[in-house]
């Protein structure tokens, strides 16, 4: 699977798709993926900062990637939930910063798994520290 095709892993879709682009990926160790906000500034209130909420959103979406390419691709009737989140935030991600998400895993079983994430400006400045729980659900 190319690296554009993982973004097809993610059922959000524009305007609530925080991942742009995996622009790495290492088996058992780590993701990699790319987002840059602008485009979406008036879509979420035209503020000062990218909203707080969207950047875990996006580390979450990019440990949704991650759960599928360590496990199995989502099958049909199933759901990524996000479990819980654990995040710091160190500080505002301005609109024109291009935003990579660097997700690690910590545990991962058939369904669940919990993640350390990272979100890093473009030089490699935190932003945002996160563990994170994700579940794929059964939709009835």
């Amino acid at each position: 699977m190319s690296l554009d095709e993982l973004l097809t892993l993610l059922p959000q879709q524009y305007p609530f798709r925080f991942v742009d682009e995996v622009t790495r990926y290492v088996p058992g160790s780590l993701l990699e993926a790319k987002f840059l906000p602008a485009p979406l500034r008036q879509c979420y209130g035209n503020g000062r900062y990218f909203p707080e909420t969207c950047m875990l959103e996006g580390l979450a979406q990019a440990t949704v990637i991650l759960t599928q390419l360590e496990t199995e691709p989502l099958k049909q009737k199933e759901l990524p939930l996000l479990g819980s989140i654990e995040a710091s935030l160190i500080r505002p991600a301005d609109w024109d910063e291009q935003l990579t998400y660097v997700i690690k895993p910590v545990r991962i079983a058939q369904k669940r798994a919990i993640f350390d994430g990272t979100l890093v400006d473009s030089t490699g400045q935190q932003i945002a520290l996160a563990m994170i729980g994700v579940a794929i659900a059964y939709q009835t």
